[in-house]
């Protein structure tokens, strides 16, 4: 399964992945799954992420994604429901580009 699609079926059904529903911990699983999993695409979907992050909110770069999502919502849920928001978005915006 490719990376793009397990974030997907996590946002489909997050209660498999999760028992709270909070952007640090995705943050936590998403890094721990991204070392297991050891290969380019992983490393390059996030890095992406963060750069299309940092673009979209206008913000310094020192942040990391989940802490720019996490300070423009209003809640560490919003923000962990948010998360997928902004990445279906940025899988859209990569498709056009391509």
């Amino acid at each position: 399964m490719r990376y793009p699609e397990l974030l997907l079926g996590m946002k489909k059904r997050p209660g498999l992945y999760f028992n709270n529903f909070s952007i640090s911990t995705l943050r936590a699983f998403l890094d721990g799954y991204r070392h297991a999993a050891g290969d380019s695409d992983t490393f390059y979907v996030l890095d992406e992420f963060q750069l299309f992050i940092v673009k979209k909110f206008k913000i310094n770069p020192v942040l990391s994604w989940n802490k720019i999502i996490r300070l423009y919502a209003h809640s560490d849920e919003q923000a962990f429901h948010q998360f997928f928001e902004l990445f279906e978005e940025f899988l859209k915006e990569n498709e056009k580009s391509k």
